[in-house]
């Protein structure tokens, strides 16, 4: 008896792809859509982190490093709830010399991560992170705040690209369309259930800045500060920070039954 039901559960995911299509003529089509958008919010990540053999003496550092980043954040006008932080990682650090490990030290760090709403301050807040000086980890990419709001029009930019390509089909074929029979975000015919996704995103993260608009630093190098912001680069003279364009893309599955 559990053979048999183990048979019938085997065939269940062709009995579901076998549904998703009619008896009927119809037409099985994929719309999609890419539509540009502008980012309006930067997200910092800082990366801070002490090394010693006295944990408290680690932990302290870290907390006074804390606590320089959350009050400059203040300073330049970031609100509190727009600033996260990670708990602490404690973690034994060694290195291997002459075959063996030595131990040197203990780490403490955390991590801090701003989302900057007004991106024309970004070059006035990445120069401030750096003259901090309290960490050499700082990466940051581009977003939206309406991402939904976005997909969605790409979403239905995608059903009108579906609805033109089931047309073109249909009338080589001297068809017209019927009805709509299933419209699906997934593509029913692939039966690997890591295919199963809704195909709504938006990406592209690029960005340039003109590297005198951050400033100098003694300690810091500007060029390698930048090389660790994803998304960055920097321009010649008589260039400034433009955030790129990113993309909106959504895609669908429809059939239409033909006539």
């Amino acid at each position: 008896m559990k053979s048999v039901l183990i048979l019938i559960l085997s065939f269940l995911p062709l009995a579901t792809m076998a549904s998703s299509l009619p008896d009927e003529p119809h037409v099985y089509v994929e719309g999609s859509a890419s539509i540009d958008v502008s980012p309006d919010i930067v997200l910092f990540s800082i990366h801070l982190e002490e090394i010693d053999k006295d944990v408290d003496l680690a932990k302290e550092a870290i907390d006074k490093n804390s606590k320089a980043l959350l009050s400059k954040s203040i300073e330049l006008g970031i609100d509190l709830k727009n600033i996260t932080s990670d708990s602490l990682r404690v973690q034994r650090k060694t290195r291997w010399e002459q075959g063996k490990s030595i131990y040197i030290g203990t780490s403490v760090s955390r991590n801090i991560k701003i989302k900057l709403t007004n991106i024309d301050l970004y070059s006035e807040v990445l120069s401030s992170l750096i003259a901090l000086k309290i960490s050499e980890d700082i990466s940051s990419s581009l977003d939206v705040s309406d991402s939904d709001a976005l997909t969605d029009k790409a979403l239905n930019a995608a059903m009108e690209d579906a609805r033109k390509r089931a047309t073109m089909l249909a009338k080589s074929q001297g068809k017209t369309l019927g009805d709509v029979y299933s419209i699906s975000e997934f593509n029913l015919r692939r039966l690997e259930k890591q295919y199963l996704n809704v195909s709504r995103s938006i990406s592209g993260s690029h960005a340039s800045i003109l590297a005198e608009d951050i400033g100098t630093t003694s300690d810091y190098s500007i060029a390698n500060a930048l090389s660790r912001v994803s998304g960055i680069s920097v321009r010649g003279a008589g260039s400034s920070f433009e955030p790129g364009t990113m993309v909106a893309t959504a895609q669908i599955f429809v059939v239409y039954e033909l006539e």
